[in-house]
């Protein structure tokens, strides 16, 4: 069989999203055959397919691979549409492509400028999001976002502006600020209209993110809300889970509060179904069927609702409040470092507290722990790595050329402070540059970590917590 057929059938198979054992096997029997006699479009859908059906095929990936490094001609020919579709299935399936992603990188602003649709660009983000150096994605991030106008005219395909929240502003924490806030102006109304709860849930979460409010999307999903919960009935409950999470983290202003809760209503009442169909089925209902991001995503909604006077029904049940608990006694503490120096600068300062504490003011279980506690005098310290921050990359230069800036806090960051605030708690953010700033690790930096913290609980007026303070 010519390539030229294998690639037309790969292609129909990932349409259809059907596939034949048989066919794949052959595949997968000559993968040196096909890698090498087939043309840049053929390799390009065949890719496609194994991406779309989510199949590995570890030694057809690795001809297609070898190819691209060895074959400097072929790799001329490659198109960005086609680059992009080899790149997002290697990175979708975990396969690991050097040579591809630095050739990617290295001619990114070509690729970009020569980009005939702004999807191209999505899956380029969405592969560096996962596949990449924190230079390397930074520096493709870079040149994306320097096309918003090219992608503003791409807007109409709702799998674009999806694609590139998850994986510029979601996993990569760029600043996309004007990315997001151009899709909010122009997609809000189609979005709550016509968008799936998957793409709709993608943004969100990058609103939430990136603490950027989607006031056009927010006031047509509260428009259209019961068109929108009537059009996706039979949707994913954890898409809508997410939706509503993110309305709420970003606090639960006017014009959220009636669409939180009515989203709310609908989510529960899927979850509560669906333990009920368990019952029947099983012979016992359970919650353990929802995935526990999902529960804690609840239960967090839930306390950013009280915050603002607002009681949510039903109530995540106690069963699933359970099974939150067991989720997070396994997340392992962040910052481990920083905690143990800062704990023992404050201990040689007098100021009794302890470490990976809870502080949450939730009357049935607790999800929030910060990483030094004074519960009496309701005192919390909180130290912020990298990944609690934005990175600007829209300067002037690339990042390989200059100092990544880590800029403004992520939303969560700020729902949680905001959050703790609230229940009267002292909070700290200790941003991790702030301890580099102080200089290298012996004695002289854990007098000025003391000195630091001095500063900072004197900037809260509570000095007189520290025995040593003057």
């Amino acid at each position: 069989m010519d390539p030229k057929t294998v690639s037309n059938i790969c292609w129909a198979f990932g349409r259809q999203k059907v596939w034949s054992q048989n066919f794949m096997a052959a595949l997968e029997a000559k993968p040196q055959a096909i890698a090498k006699n087939a043309r840049c479009k053929e390799i390009s859908n065949i890719c496609w397919s194994y991406g779309k059906l989510v199949m590995k095929s570890p030694k057809l990936f690795a001809a297609v691979h070898n190819r691209i490094e060895e074959d400097s001609t072929f790799r001329g020919r490659l198109k960005p549409v086609e680059i992009a579709v080899i790149a997002w299935t290697f990175s979708r399936l975990g396969h690991e492509a050097p040579a591809l992603m630095q050739h990617i990188k290295n001619d990114i602003e070509i690729i970009c400028d020569s980009a005939k649709q702004p999807q191209e660009l999505g899956m380029l983000a969405s592969a560096f999001a996962t596949s990449a150096t924190e230079t390397e994605m930074y520096t493709v991030f870079h040149h994306i976002l320097k096309k918003q106008e090219f992608i503003d005219r791409g807007m109409r395909n709702p799998s674009v502006p999806g694609e590139m929240t998850t994986a510029m502003a979601v996993t990569g924490k760029a600043d996309c600020t004007v990315f997001l806030s151009s899709v909010d102006q122009k997609m809000g109304g189609w979005l709550a209209r016509s968008g799936t709860s998957s793409t709709i849930s993608q943004l969100l979460v990058g609103f939430a993110v990136q603490n950027v409010v989607p006031e056009a999307l927010t006031r047509h999903l509260t428009r259209e809300a019961d068109f929108f919960l009537n059009r996706v009935k039979n949707f994913d409950v954890k898409h809508v889970a997410k939706i509503t999470w993110a309305l709420a983290s970003l606090g639960m202003a006017d014009e959220r509060k009636e669409l939180v809760t009515k989203y709310w209503g609908h989510v529960m009442q899927r979850l509560y179904d669906g333990t009920a169909r368990s019952a029947a089925d099983q012979g016992s209902g359970s919650w353990a069927h929802v995935p526990p991001a999902v529960l804690v995503q609840l239960v967090q909604t839930e306390m950013f609702a009280k915050e603002k006077g607002v009681e949510l029904s039903p109530r995540v049940p106690d069963e699933a409040l359970d099974l939150v608990e067991n989720y997070l006694r396994k997340v392992q503490p962040r910052n481990e470092y920083l905690t143990v120096a800062y704990s023992n600068a404050l201990a040689r300062m007098g100021f009794a507290h302890e470490t990976y504490a809870y502080v949450d003011e939730h009357e049935r279980m607790q999800t929030f722990r910060s990483d030094i506690v004074n519960a009496e005098k309701k005192i919390c310290i909180n130290f912020c790595g990298p990944s609690m921050f934005l990175t600007d990359v829209s300067g002037d230069k690339p990042p390989e050329e200059s100092q990544f800036h880590r800029g403004r806090e992520t939303g969560d960051v700020v729902a949680r402070r905001r959050l703790m605030r609230s229940w009267g708690w002292h909070v700290i953010d200790v941003p991790y540059f702030h301890d580099k700033m102080l200089g290298e690790e012996g004695d002289v930096k854990d007098a000025k970590r003391e000195a630091y913290m001095l500063g900072r609980f004197k900037h809260l007026g509570l000095e007189a917590e520290l025995n040593e303070a003057k």
